[in-house]
This record gives C-alpha cells, structure tokens and sequence, in this order.
C-alpha cells in the first residue's frame, strides 16, 4: 500500500478478497480527502533458497577435495576445504562485526568468500606440489614460506581486484549498490587472507604430524 509515497508491507500473503476489502477501507477513510491511495500486490520470489545454495556450496567442497586428492594429496585436499569454510566463517562474522546489511545477498556472499579462498589456495598447494618434487632441500615449513613469497603479487592483484570491484558498485550510491559494495570488500579480504595465511599453516601442520 503507498500513500504519499509511503510503502506499507503487509506481513504476510493475503487472498484476494482481503486485498479487495482492504482497499475499500481506505478509500472509504480518506473520501473527501485529497490523498489517494492505491495497492499492489508483490510475490516474493523464493527459487534459491539458502538450503539449495548450501547443498550446491557441499557438492562443490566434495568435487575440491576429490580433484585435490587425486591430483596432490590429504594434505592439500583437507587445507584446501578447510579454509573455503573458514572462509565462509569468517564472512559471516565480519558482516555482524562490521554492521553492514546482510540482505538481500546473504546467501550468497559467505559462499562466494568460500569459493574464492578455495581457488586461491588450490593454486598455493599446488606450487607446494612443484616445490616438494625437490623436498631433499626444503623443510615443510621452509616450502610454505617460499611459496607464499612466490604467490604474493598473485594474492595481492585478487585483492586489488576485488576492492576496485566493491569500489565501482558502490559508486552508484544507491542502497542496495553501497550494501553489494560492502559485501564485495569483505568477501576479498576474507578470501585472501584465508588462503595466504591460514592454508600454509594448516597445509605444514598435516605434513609435520606425518
């Protein structure tokens, strides 16, 4: 219902007949009045709902760490996974942290997050694999570290990359613009700092324990 530009929501699904008695009440209080009033029905739109994007984020770990199984080993399949949900977390509580509106991307946001932290740390452990056909030479750790100096400009122009991104959709300063805005910031820096610092950690803790 609008009325001098004001949006009303009625709060829930109302039949026809109610629509109809309701606009009846209000032209009948505002007869003799100049204000006019009108109503318009809205269907929510609910084909993606959070559970399927879950499920779709669950198939996708699954696939990632069966590809990082067969192509590396357990350690840089459970590094990798571990830190797309961490990932995931982590956005998650940055937007409570930082107060910036979850809605009306809140299924996707964490879970984009997630995939990103996946796909940078799956090019991380796979400079591991190179570096360790030479592993005579290099400790685990002295591995970790020189592929994290390796991989940094790589690190560093994703998140170049994503904060101009945030950059450019807020620009147009519109509520739901400055909100993806926001939403696009968090998910670099949570993806980023995830997979450069959290999977070499992880990834060298599974290799020690051997």
């Amino acid at each position: 219902m609008q009325d001098d530009g004001m949006i009303y929501k009625l709060a829930s699904e109302q039949p026809a007949e109610k629509i109809a008695e309701l606009q009846d009440l209000i032209n009948g209080k505002l007869d003799g009045n100049k204000a006019s009033a009108s109503i318009n029905v809205v269907y929510a739109n609910y084909n993606l709902q959070p559970l399927n994007i879950i499920i779709a984020y669950a198939v996708a770990l699954v696939a990632i760490f069966v590809y990082m199984l067969i192509m590396n080993k357990l350690a840089s399949a459970v590094a990798v996974v571990c830190s797309s949900i961490l990932a995931v977390l982590m956005a998650i509580a940055l937007v409570a942290l930082t107060r910036i509106p979850a809605a009306p991307y809140v299924q996707f946001m964490p879970i984009l997050a997630g995939i990103l932290s996946a796909v940078l740390s799956v090019i991380t452990v796979g400079g591991y694999k190179e570096q360790l056909k030479g592993a005579e030479k290099y400790s685990v750790k002295d591995i970790a570290e020189k592929v994290a100096v390796a991989d940094k400009k790589k690190y560093v122009f994703a998140l170049i990359i994503t904060l101009v991104s945030a950059v450019a959709v807020a620009a147009f300063m519109t509520p739901y613009m400055l909100i993806l805005g926001g939403q696009i910031a968090i998910v670099g820096l949570v993806a980023v700092a995830v997979a450069y610092y959290f999977t070499p950690l992880l990834w060298t803790a599974i290799k020690k324990s051997k």
